[in-house]
């Protein structure tokens, strides 16, 4: 048996948990792909949820409708099995010279029915030769045995020490980069004005948002951005309330404000501890990095929504400004802002200037989030023993 059978089984379920995870982001991408035309952006966003779900859940109930019936990926990490002497000793007959048994043992091909042909022996050697590899041999085999089991022990345990460093360096990583901004918006901040302070309890109103959330004007950001969880905080750079209109100001509040009202401040969270455990697996940085550039979009739909139909270009205008005057924020887990991702700007303002106000609902969108859910949130069946 194995000697660590708890970790290797811990092992194996962590792989192949995220191994199916990682099919499911192909699958919603092809979903999305099928359905592009018929899907809000809403609606995309949600088959995500999918992804999120499947990894945060320990384990599935099995089902006959399950996909992974027809389509499962599968990995295993198996460790070493010792179920005795892993060096057997030899079987073949010793024959003068060979002490050890290392001549070629005779085969039944090779007792011919005429003649007769001899197998060919190893030298015979001295006395002293034959003493010294007779000592030899069982200590060569047991430093042989040694080093390959604990080769093989140190196999489980060491993949997952590597698999905790990765946790562990992300971590710590994610951490320190949100204290120094911390430590570093506390030093640099300032209330804004009493009239950006009106124009965002309108806004706010407007947007039907009533969470309490304070507006500062600081050098940490070089675009607007939202922080914190439970004090939230609309992030300014100073000098934004001269170098745009009130109208483009309430286009930016709104964007801000919609991520406030879908929680995704909370949800950002939750995909980067996620990205964290899962740091080995290309398929979940790819489906996450989607994931963010399908969220802006949902974003961008429903400020819309609140800005009235007439409001598409002037808001395409005004984040293209944006894109022209400022940059992005840092990649911190706690800090969002409308400038998350300019590689995907070109695919915002082609939604923005097509933007048609969706439906509530959508029959199509609701079947195909519950199909998937059925589906791809469900285990196959383990096969029954037959009779």
């Amino acid at each position: 048996m194995t000697p660590h059978p708890d970790l290797e089984k811990w092992l194996n379920w962590l792989l192949n948990h995220s191994l199916q995870a990682g099919a499911l982001v192909l699958l919603v991408l092809a979903v999305q792909w099928v359905f592009r035309r018929q899907l809000t952006h809403r609606w995309r966003f949600a088959l995500w949820w999918i992804v999120l779900v499947r990894l945060l859940l320990p384990f599935s109930p099995e089902s006959a409708v399950s996909l992974f019936n027809y389509f499962q990926p599968h990995v295993s990490v198996e460790g070493p099995r010792y179920p005795g002497n892993p060096f057997p000793a030899a079987t073949a007959p010793k024959i003068a010279g060979d002490p050890i048994g290392l001549s070629k043992t005779r085969s039944p091909l090779e007792e011919p029915a005429g003649g007769r042909i001899s197998t060919p022996t190893a030298p015979r050697l001295a006395p002293a030769d034959q003493a010294t590899m007779e000592a030899a041999a069982p200590v060569v085999g047991h430093l042989a045995r040694h080093h390959a089991m604990v080769f093989d022990d140190l196999m489980i345990p060491g993949t997952i020490a590597l698999w905790l460093a990765g946790v562990f360096g992300l971590g710590v990583c994610a951490t320190v980069q949100t204290i120094r901004f911390r430590r570093r918006l506390s030093r640099i901040s300032l209330p804004a004005s009493p009239a950006l302070h009106s124009l965002l309890d309108a806004t706010r109103r407007e947007a039907a948002v009533s969470r309490r959330i304070e507006l500062i004007e600081t050098d940490a950001v070089n675009s607007p951005a939202l922080f914190g969880l439970w004090r939230l905080r609309l992030l300014l750079p100073c000098g934004l309330e001269n170098r745009f209109t009130p109208r483009e100001l309430r286009y930016i509040f709104l964007h801000e404000l919609a991520h406030v009202k879908r929680g995704d401040l909370w949800l950002n969270w939750l995909v980067t501890g996620l990205q964290i455990l899962h740091w080995f697996n290309p398929l979940v940085w790819f489906g996450f990095a989607r994931l963010r550039a399908d969220r802006e979009l949902a974003c961008d739909e429903l400020a819309l929504v609140c800005a009235g139909d007439q409001a598409g270009t002037a808001y395409g205008e005004t984040v293209i400004k944006l894109l022209e005057s400022l940059n992005r924020p840092a990649a911190i887990p706690g800090l969002m802002g409308i400038m998350e991702d300019k590689k995907q700007m070109r695919r915002r303002i082609s939604m923005i200037a097509k933007f048609r106000k969706p439906g509530r609902w959508s029959v199509l969108a609701v079947l195909l989030v519950a199909a998937l859910a059925v589906t791809a949130l469900t285990d196959a069946q383990s096969n029954l023993p037959t009779d």
